[in-house]
């Protein structure tokens, strides 16, 4: 075999938090809002706020879509994808290391 380490999950780097579950539990929230919110916000303002006035219902049910679908973006833009303090100062101390080794 050639001269390169093998590679195995110890020699990828630390394991840490898994981040699929919370990527999960938040599609699936923003999927149940896309479903509801609109539907909801149609029946309720063709019922009680425009006394039968389809249009401005299903005007107002797009709008509240794009609010959750702008929301999601929003929330996915915001999830961490840096690195962790503690990766962080690993990566620094150990370019400082190979500073003093040259």
């Amino acid at each position: 075999m050639s001269g390169a380490p093998e590679v195995t999950p110890s020699r990828v780097g630390p394991p840490g938090p898994d981040p699929t579950a919370r990527v999960y539990w938040k599609l699936g929230i923003f999927s149940v809002a896309m479903f509801a919110a609109p539907i909801t916000a149609y029946y309720v303002a063709r019922d009680r706020l425009f006394n039968g006035n389809a249009t401005y219902s299903g005007g107002l049910a797009a709008f509240v879509a794009n609010v959750v679908l702008i929301g999601y973006v929003i929330a996915a833009f915001m999830e961490d994808q840096g690195e962790s303090p503690s990766n962080k100062k690993a990566t620094s101390d150990t370019v400082q290391e190979k500073k003093k080794d040259k």
